[in-house]
């Protein structure tokens, strides 16, 4: 879709300004883009629920988290990028509705799997992943976020770009590398290998914020 092509590509204040008309694409794409991280965190964390819990619940915590957004639009100072903003009340609203439905686990269900060597929370790794696709180029920013977000093919992206599925495929690996630098250079490292049956790990290099 033409607006979820947009997604990565539009400024903050773009963002507020659309929003604020009350565009229906645009609170269309920010749905989109709320359920998909609620959704990834919902499966990796809830994986002993059965599947349609685990989608109830990210579409629960989505549809909060846009309403959210939409009543605190006028709060957002353009300090940071916007959705790393609001990321950041996605995944409040999913520790909340696991503060309430399993507290012994709220602390640690969500951050599990980011492993930072330093004692930031996990809202400054979002934020800070969302400055770091802020500093790609327009292309790169378009054909990542198209392969990790909205889960588009390398050939649409290519197609939708004019360009060969062999020059899409380097600038998606030369993108997903400049966010790692960032995240790396920041103390942030992929997941530690763990034992046992239940933990599925990144493959090594890749980390699970950058995992395809």
């Amino acid at each position: 879709m033409a607006t979820d092509q947009a997604m990565g590509i539009r400024t903050n204040q773009e963002w507020v300004q659309l929003l604020r008309e009350q565009r229906a694409d645009s609170y269309e794409t920010l749905w989109r883009y709320l359920y998909k991280v609620t959704t990834n965190l919902c499966t990796r964390r809830l994986a002993d629920l059965p599947p349609e819990r685990q989608l109830a619940m990210a579409e629960e915590c989505a549809q909060e988290a846009l309403v959210q957004v939409w009543r605190k639009l006028d709060s957002y100072r353009g300090d940071g990028p916007f959705l790393g903003w609001v990321t950041r009340i996605a995944v409040n609203k999913l520790r909340d509705r696991l503060r309430h439905e399993r507290p012994w686990q709220a602390k640690t269900e969500i951050t599990e799997n980011l492993q930072p060597t330093s004692s930031d929370p996990i809202s400054d790794v979002l934020a800070l992943l969302m400055q770091a696709l802020q500093q790609l180029t327009p292309c790169e920013r378009h054909v990542l976020t198209g392969r990790l977000l909205q889960e588009r093919s390398s050939e649409e992206i290519a197609t939708a770009l004019g360009i060969s599925r062999g020059n899409e495929r380097i600038i998606y690996l030369r993108a997903r590398q400049k966010v790692k630098t960032v995240l790396l250079a920041n103390g942030y490292a992929p997941a530690a290998r763990r034992a046992g049956p239940a933990v599925k790990s990144a493959p090594s290099g890749d980390g699970p914020l950058l995992k395809k």
